[in-house]
């Protein structure tokens, strides 16, 4: 705790001022938030800006006389801690993403902000509160740093040339953050009961000077770590292997295991739908593998499980495709309700087969608040960790390979900055010839006018 711990970060003022200027997205950014409703009249919920927490951010703007009339920029963090090097050292990484939620889902982009220190210390110091506290505030304390530079801008408006080709008032502000779900801390400024709550109150949050930044409101739904992974394979898969193992013992159960990997190697070649020949064996899944298990796990297991069990894993299953939909309809969000319900109903299989103890869960537990987040913050596509599971791959990993293993978090910051560098000469070109300033006839004719030879371009 007394070392010094270096925190790289880019200023997310410029981030966020590049996001708005940027021509790309002239048609897919929203500047005000609204409610959008089918040709029945039935709320549906797609962007953020689409939701009822941008409708209350700006409700709160427009009251304020110096905010009155400025647009509202949701900025969007995440972070997931992504290890590039486990025969190495165990190399790990903690980069900061930022995103703002005026983009459409289907246009939404992380930038790497930042990487954030991550403080180690031996094993038998790992539980001590001492430490843990240290942790926590050295991530609170971090954020507050790189954030300062829009704090002004939360406050009092600013004008920005936005991508539309309009200059416009604009107001800061932070939305949910999305973070891994195990690493995940629940925060409070008051100083509550530990033992009765289980709020840290010991922490000064790094919102405590950000106006528009509510902390009870930073963490969103993400489908990856809490339904995909967490619930589906930590839990639902685990527990029916486990099931397996325990009424078929030894050898026979075995061969159901097998006979289950020989039935998800033989699902039929089709349109979106991954094969599997080796079955179940993979020692690291990704996002896709689950998604793709996830399609053929329920008609492979049938007959070697209770039907209870096959009714709560089809709820399951229920609630997960009605929460990845990119557009949800009120009428949906009843659907998805019913499905948690019956999910909660027959999920008892399990504790009555003595494989799960209890469900205290916090990866089940979130999904009872699916439905009030997807009214709060729209459809979780858009707020999902996944977008940033890709962004590890450019950012952080291929970098880290084309460094020398030597002190390789500056030679990974020195690679993305050229990475930036190229991306910006690529796209002003891409401008300028859109524009036509690129065109020879008119270079010629503007030349011309002003008494000069091309030949001097």
């Amino acid at each position: 705790m007394s070392d010094m711990h270096e925190v790289f970060y880019r200023d997310p003022h410029l981030i966020v001022c590049g996001m708005l200027t940027n021509p790309d997205f002239e048609g897919g950014m929203d500047y005000s938030p609204y409610h959008a409703f089918d040709k029945d009249g039935t709320r549906l919920y797609e962007h953020m800006m689409g939701s009822d927490w941008a409708w209350e951010q700006a409700t709160e703007i427009a009251r304020d006389p110096k905010t009155h009339g400025s647009a509202f920029v949701p900025i969007i963090l995440g972070s997931d801690k992504t290890t590039v090097s486990v025969a190495m050292g165990q190399t790990d990484y903690y980069p900061l993403y930022l995103s703002i939620g005026n983009l459409y889902n289907n246009l939404r982009i992380f930038v790497l902000a930042g990487f954030l220190a991550i403080a180690q210390t031996e094993k038998r110091y790992h539980d001590n509160p001492g430490f843990r506290r240290f942790h926590r505030q050295l991530f609170h304390t971090s954020l507050a740093h790189i954030l300062s530079s829009l704090c002004l801008g939360m406050s009092e408006p600013e004008v920005v040339r936005c991508a539309n080709g309009f200059h416009q008032r604009v107001i800061y502000g932070l939305s949910p953050y999305i973070a891994d779900y195990p690493e995940q801390v629940l925060i409070s400024c008051i100083v509550t009961n530990w033992c009765l709550y289980g709020v840290v109150g010991d922490v000064e949050p790094f919102t405590n000077d950000f106006p528009h930044a509510d902390v009870y409101e930073l963490l969103s739904p993400d489908l990856l770590h809490q339904i995909i992974k967490g619930t589906f394979k930590d839990h639902l898969v685990h527990w029916v292997s486990t099931y397996v193992r325990r009424k078929h013992r030894g050898a026979p159960g075995k061969a159901i295991l097998d006979d289950i990997d020989r039935r998800i190697a033989a699902a039929p070649p089709f349109a979106s739908l991954r094969r599997f020949p080796e079955g179940r064996g993979f020692k690291q899944w990704t996002r896709d593998d689950l998604k793709a298990l996830m399609k053929v796990y329920l008609p492979v297991i049938e007959g070697y499980v209770p039907n209870k069990m096959l009714y709560a894993i089809r709820a399951f299953l229920e609630f997960c495709y009605i929460a990845h939909c990119n557009v949800i309809l009120e009428s949906s969000l009843t659907e998805l309700e019913d499905a948690i319900a019956q999910f909660l109903e027959y999920q008892t299989i399990f504790q009555e087969e003595g494989i799960q103890d209890n469900f205290s869960l916090p990866q089940q537990h979130a999904m009872n608040h699916y439905p009030g987040m997807i009214r709060l913050f729209s459809a979780p596509n858009g707020l999902c960790s996944s977008i940033m599971e890709a962004k590890h791959i450019k950012a952080v990993k291929e970098p880290w390979r084309r460094s020398n293993r030597n002190k390789p978090l500056k030679q990974i910051l020195i690679t993305n900055q050229h990475l930036d560098k190229l991306t910006a000469v690529l796209k002003r070109r891409i401008n300028e010839r859109r524009r036509g300033m690129l065109d020879r006839s008119q270079l010629d004719a503007q030349l011309k006018v002003m008494g000069l030879s091309s030949i001097l371009y």
